[in-house]
């Protein structure tokens, strides 16, 4: 009987401890979902750095749209 119990509680510690690494590495899963997703959130309002060649190309076809609707 006593060996019946020692057996019984070394295995319910087993699991306990299969049960806290599967909770662990669940949590470190959705983490780091978190983590790519805030990424991806950060790329988005990231956007294109605006330099002076960027800002003359982006003028230049935004003044050609303002005439042509000027023009009808």
């Amino acid at each position: 009987m006593v060996m019946i119990f020692t057996l019984v509680t070394a295995v319910q510690e087993k699991l306990n401890e299969i049960v806290d690494q599967i909770k662990t590495r669940r949590e470190e899963e959705k983490k780091q979902k978190e983590k790519e997703a805030e990424e991806a959130e950060k790329q988005l309002f990231h956007g294109t750095p605006v330099t002076i060649e960027n800002f003359l190309n982006w003028k230049a076809k935004f003044d050609a749209e303002l005439l042509e609707i000027k023009k009808k």
